[in-house]
């Protein structure tokens, strides 16, 4: 096998299907790829011995986490028993950062890895942390094990990429001056090279031919003459959609009670969890009488992205995207299904802050903070945790509105030079483009 990618999520599944076509674009011979991956890659050509959809989560959740737990086991004993000549990991640090650590004999890549200048570890992981790690390995019941083994990947974010990998390959500069200068302090000689290589998504435009393209989805989707469309994008992970578009879809509900020149759509970023969400439509605006305005639709992201006046979308790559193609949006997120569940996890981490503001979610307000833009200057309004509340949601989405009919001609977007900024924060210092060069660098190494 010359190279294996892991990856546990839609984006990392985009991004390692890219890299796969790369690799097998400049390679002068076909390449052996295999992959953890999902149905991206596998349309990418990629082999996918084993596909992460069933797999995907968010939170601590006890079926789900037995199944991740087998699987990193018998992964590193199959990669180690017969060794790829790179083994690739593509974000899904909760995984691939242990997995990263067991493996032998292999050229180790981590790409993505935790965006460690945006959080802080609390002190009292000093005193937990020897604790949790010998809890790991004592024989409990899997979800306490596979809990205490995410908390201390969580907590030693900043080192285990240094320790446990060969390269280490940033997608946004201040992440790679952060590793940079954690690999000054910690001298030594094993750990991981750092490269700032850009995020992927800063050759996104908002195209003539996208914006055609766009135009002619609201005509398929039959959306009035005059009518703005906001699109609801809940993510790609079915627990993810569980948790998040019920609220989602309540406050769109406030939405099209207060303005009647709206209609609304669900983003179905996989058509597996289709049945899901109509489900979620069904029960939440049957109760509130606007089911006739709300529809699920598979259709490309990114033109039904183009084609909405405002989006509401969850924290992640898409957030990114989004702002890079102009699109105005609210950004909502919770990350765990109970109050119990964010105690635990902050617990022991923390945003940091400046000025006193924490580090929003939303990739694009991160990055203006990191500029250090004041709140009102962010793109993008976002309501997370306890604040991830239709009430908070909802008058978010009608002040953005605008209070005429849908133009076409004022298409409503982020100003120019707000998405310059952006694309200007994540652009790679070549000019390849991120996915080329590391293409290059990979085959280089395996010959």
């Amino acid at each position: 096998m010359d190279v294996f990618l892991s990856t546990g999520e839609r984006s990392g599944d985009a991004m390692a299907a890219g890299l796969a076509e790369e690799l097998q674009r400049l390679s002068p011979r076909p390449l052996d790829i295999a992959a953890l991956a999902g149905p991206l890659s596998a349309a990418a050509g990629v082999r996918v011995l084993h596909d992460y959809t069933d797999l995907s989560m968010t939170g601590v959740h006890g079926g789900h986490m037995r199944r991740w737990y087998d699987l990193i086991f018998d992964l590193a004993t199959a990669l180690n028993d017969g060794p790829p000549r790179a083994f690739v990991g593509v974000t899904h640090c909760t995984f691939n950062l242990p997995l990263g650590g067991m493996l032998r004999g292999t050229h180790r890549v981590l790409v993505g890895p935790p965006e460690v200048w945006a959080w802080r570890v609390r002190p009292l992981w000093r005193f937990a942390g020897p604790a949790v790690r010998g809890i790991a390995h004592l024989p409990l019941p899997v979800t306490w094990r596979m809990f205490c083994q995410a908390a201390d990947v969580t907590c030693r974010r900043g080192d285990l990429p240094l320790q446990n990998f060969d390269e280490v390959h940033c997608l946004l500069p201040m992440n790679a001056a952060a590793y940079t200068a954690r690999r000054g302090q910690r001298r030594r000689a094993s750990d991981a090279e750092v490269r700032f290589l850009g995020h992927p998504a800063a050759a996104m435009h908002h195209t003539p031919d996208l914006a055609r393209h766009a135009a002619a989805l609201r005509q398929e989707l039959e959306i009035p003459s005059g009518t703005h469309l906001l699109g609801l994008f809940p993510g790609s992970r079915q627990q993810e959609i569980d948790a998040l578009l019920p609220t989602f879809l309540a406050a769109a509900a406030r939405v099209l009670h207060s303005r009647d020149d709206v209609s609304a759509v669900v983003h179905v970023a996989d058509p597996r969890f289709r049945a899901a969400i109509e489900e979620h439509l069904r029960a939440v605006l049957d109760r509130d009488g606007a089911l006739g305005r709300v529809r699920a639709t598979d259709a490309p992201v990114f033109p039904l992205l183009c084609a909405c006046s405002h989006a509401m979308m969850s924290s992640g790559t898409l957030t990114l995207q989004a702002g890079l193609l102009g699109v105005r949006a609210t950004v909502g997120y919770r990350t765990a299904a109970s109050s119990r569940g964010r105690a635990l996890v902050y617990a022991f981490v923390a945003p940091q802050r400046r000025g006193g503001v924490p580090v929003p979610f939303a990739l694009p307000n991160a990055i203006a903070w990191h500029q250090g833009r004041a709140v009102g200057e962010w793109p993008y309004d976002e309501h997370v945790e306890d604040a991830f509340r239709p009430a908070m949601l909802a008058p978010s989405v009608l002040r953005a509105l605008p209070s005429a009919p849908y133009d076409p001609s004022a298409h409503p977007a982020l100003p120019p030079d707000e998405i310059e900024r952006l694309r200007t924060a994540v652009r790679g210092p070549g000019s390849e483009p991120p996915l080329t060069a590391l293409a290059e660098r990979i085959l280089a190494r395996i010959g």
